[in-house]
């Protein structure tokens, strides 16, 4: 697609540690790739391992073919650091358990990816009763953000935060007595993806003005839109979007996988984003939507969110501590 600009690869230590959900297809699969092609250990965190096993492996066979004609200028790594550790994010019990795995290993943390996504026909709960689009795209990430926060404070002067949002958070209906969705009864398909992605742009913003109050400067906090692209995330919505989607393959409007991880990357690697946050759209800030940006909204959200996860936040007074101590100190 004509007009995109992509990002300027650079060589990450070998000791730079990053997780990406979903990153054994689409997007998340490049984002994995590329970082891991950079010099870094990633952590796929996926619901599949015999896909991720082949996902792993595709990867070291595009190294092998990179590395006969390399143009990137960078030291490619001599093999690939690509883990795989098992998470579904529609089960908190499973969120909690992939957290624990990592903590287990005792690595630092520089860079979180919130890439897995998905989009559904209809509304569907999870074994925890919350919508599931909510739950897959918004609320297991934030429990991980909560829980990895205070290792990512002492992994380094430039740790980064990514959640991966849509242009579709545009289209957010915010129901304050209904943020999941629950009680929608038809075109749902849409909204609810919507309004998950709106969800990951607010927490952003709320997530970034709670680290300035605490004076944590070494972690930065980027929402982004990857561009159209065509990818399986598009397989399980109602079969109007599906639709649209297929005409707009045809006319050339969706962008492979590679050129969709391009913000994803500049986000994660561009040296001048330390410490810094915002949303970002090929590889560009924009502004998002207002309601994205409406101070109540957030804290709205940011509360029931808490509460949603009242039995899996930590209680230690840290940065990821209770929601009355991170209230206390609101200005």
């Amino acid at each position: 697609m004509g007009g995109r600009v992509s990002y300027e690869k650079v060589t990450l230590p070998s000791d730079c540690v990053v997780i990406v959900t979903g990153a054994s297809a689409g997007i998340g699969y490049e984002t994995a790739k590329n970082l891991a092609m950079m010099g870094a250990k990633v952590i796929m965190a996926c619901r599949n391992e015999e896909k991720t096993s082949k996902a792993i492996g595709e990867m070291r066979q595009d190294l092998a073919k990179l590395r006969q004609g390399n143009t990137t200028g960078l030291q490619l790594p001599g093999e690939l650091q690509l883990h795989y550790m098992h998470l579904d994010l529609a089960s908190l019990k499973s969120t909690k358990r992939f957290i624990e795995e990592f903590k287990a290993t005792g690595w630092p943390l520089h860079l979180l990816v919130c890439n897995a996504g998905l989009a559904l026909n209809t509304m569907e709960l999870t074994e925890d009763n919350h919508e599931t689009v909510f739950q897959v795209n918004y609320l297991g990430h934030y429990l991980m953000v909560e829980q990895f926060l205070p290792i990512m404070q002492r992994s380094g002067d430039d740790c980064r935060i990514l959640l991966v949002s849509s242009m579709g958070h545009y289209s957010c209906t915010f129901v304050k007595g209904d943020l999941e969705g629950k009680n929608k009864t038809k075109d749902t398909s849409f909204k609810l993806y919507a309004n998950s992605k709106c969800y990951q742009v607010m927490h952003m913003y709320s997530l970034y003005s709670r680290l300035q109050r605490r004076s944590t400067q070494n972690i930065g906090v980027f929402s982004l839109h990857p561009g159209y692209v065509d990818t399986e995330i598009f397989k399980n919505i109602s079969k109007v979007y599906q639709m649209i989607h297929n005409v707009s393959r045809k006319l050339g409007l969706a962008i492979n996988r590679e050129k969709g991880a391009f913000t994803t990357l500049y986000c994660a690697v561009n040296p001048d984003l330390k410490g810094k946050s915002g949303y970002y759209d090929n590889c560009k800030l924009k502004t998002p939507s207002d309601i994205s940006r409406n101070k109540e909204y957030q804290e709205i959200l940011d509360n029931y969110t808490r509460e949603c996860l009242k039995d899996y936040l930590q209680k230690d007074g840290d940065v990821a501590g209770p929601v009355d101590s991170y209230y206390a100190d609101r200005s």
